[in-house]
């Protein structure tokens, strides 16, 4: 408890020369130039030159000292071995890193190593090529879990849970491979992503905590280090956002929101399964509002797809306050980005904001997306615009059969990839 243990990315040399000469910084900036494609990011503009390294920062005296440092490279997902003698993080070592996007790598090194040091004080652990997040050392420092693609360059495939020796000793053991599960909490909403926690080891090293998506929800599961044992610990209709054991791990703190109710703290009862809630934010608002009423449904999907099997789709209607079934009503289909995500039952303000206008709102989760299976994410890799279309018709052929919709007054759009299938869409039909 004396050191944390964080990353940063330092301000750019010519940024802080503009802060401190005002003839520079009235001019501001007059010229950008970059050598790396990955330049600019929606939400953050231009990027920095800089890069994000390792650093510790003394407890009681504040004083900060950098561990790592690459012209090119970022170090990421830094963490402590329980001893505090060794840090794990993950960094894509490769001369030219936005072209190599799977050469990301899981390295250890010594918490006590100086800056600029040789690359031999880098442990590599030896792991297939492929993206690799938030490593976890186990209680006892032997071993690392991580969150891992299981093929580079198959961008389809589920995120899976994986472990390997913390001395590079043996090769990984993925411990959700045969499961189907897509291990990430991202239910996407406007109001702020679930955060996605490390693979949390239990006290005895024996089990693993993790976040999966799995038909609209994001679950909290459990699994044995032989994979064999697979538990759900939480796994409610909504969504499990960070959490937190207790020292005994007999409690778990964590967020959780859903369709009626963006976020709020929860306790767990490791002993019994049992949970409460603990906060009541927004409450006073929400009680005074009229959101409409929403439901989930399951329909059959276009056939001859998903290799045979029959394609469920599934979906949810929002209606707007005060319904009267009696009326047509205008619609809006919403498109999810992505695409390998999933919407769900997570509270989304746009949806909410369009009913209160008087519009039905409803949106589904073609192929493309996660939480039903990699083949369900599959169907559209290297083939936008195919299943995914038919899906997305199939539904809105289910809503407009519906008695009050008003089939002349049908809306549709979407964000990033739901944009791109939006002009996709009105460029294919004539509805």
């Amino acid at each position: 408890g004396k050191q944390l243990l964080c990353q940063v990315c330092k301000k750019d040399a010519e940024e802080l020369e503009r802060e401190k000469d005002e003839n520079k910084k009235k001019l501001g900036v007059v010229a950008r130039h970059y050598d790396r494609v990955f330049y600019k990011l929606d939400g953050q503009g231009y990027l920095p030159h800089e890069r994000t390294h390792i650093w510790i920062v003394d407890a009681r005296s504040g004083k900060a000292r950098q561990l790592t440092d690459h012209a090119v490279s970022d170090e990421l997902g830094a963490t402590w071995s329980p001893d505090g003698k060794w840090i794990a993080f993950v960094s894509n070592r490769s001369p030219q890193p936005d072209f190599d996007l799977d050469a990301w790598d899981l390295f250890v090194m010594p918490a006590a190593v100086r800056q600029n040091s040789p690359l031999r004080e880098f442990r590599r652990i030896p792991t297939p090529p492929g993206g690799k997040s938030q490593p976890s050392f186990s209680p006892d420092g032997k071993w690392i879990a991580y969150y891992g693609d299981p093929i580079a360059d198959e961008g389809y495939r589920n995120t899976n849970l994986y472990v390997v020796p913390a001395d590079g000793s043996a090769q990984p053991h993925n411990l959700t491979e045969k499961y189907d599960l897509n291990v990430s909490p991202w239910t996407i909403n406007d109001l702020g992503t679930p955060e996605s926690m490390p693979p949390t080891w239990s006290g005895d090293g024996k089990t693993i905590y993790f976040p999966v998506t799995l038909h609209g929800n994001s679950i909290l599961k459990s699994i044995s280090l032989d994979s064999k044992n697979l538990q759900d610990v939480i796994n409610q209709t909504g969504v499990v956002g960070s959490f937190s054991f207790d020292r005994e791990q007999r409690r778990m703190a964590y967020f959780f929101g859903h369709l009626g109710d963006p976020c709020q703290v929860h306790i767990l009862d490791v002993s019994n399964g049992k949970t409460r809630q603990l906060t009541q934010h927004n409450r006073d608002l929400l009680q005074k509002m009229d959101l409409g009423s929403i439901e989930s449904i399951w329909i059959k999907g276009p056939a001859g797809n998903d290799g045979g099997k029959e394609n469920r789709l599934q979906g949810w209607i929002l209606k707007p306050p005060g319904f009267d079934p009696k009326k047509k009503y205008p619609s809006i289909l919403e498109i999810h980005g992505g695409p390998q995500t999933q919407y769900g039952n997570y509270f989304m303000h746009e949806f909410y904001f369009l009913a209160s206008q008087g519009f039905v709102v409803h949106f589904s989760n073609p192929r493309g997306g996660r939480g039903y299976g990699e083949q369900h994410t599959k169907a559209i890799w290297g083939d936008w615009g195919n299943a995914d279309y038919a899906d997305l018709m199939a539904w809105t052929d289910y809503m407009a059969a519906q008695p009050y919709i008003d089939p002349d007054r049908m809306g549709v759009t979407g964000g990033s990839y739901g944009g791109y299938m939006t002009v996709w869409i009105i460029g294919h039909t004539q509805r």
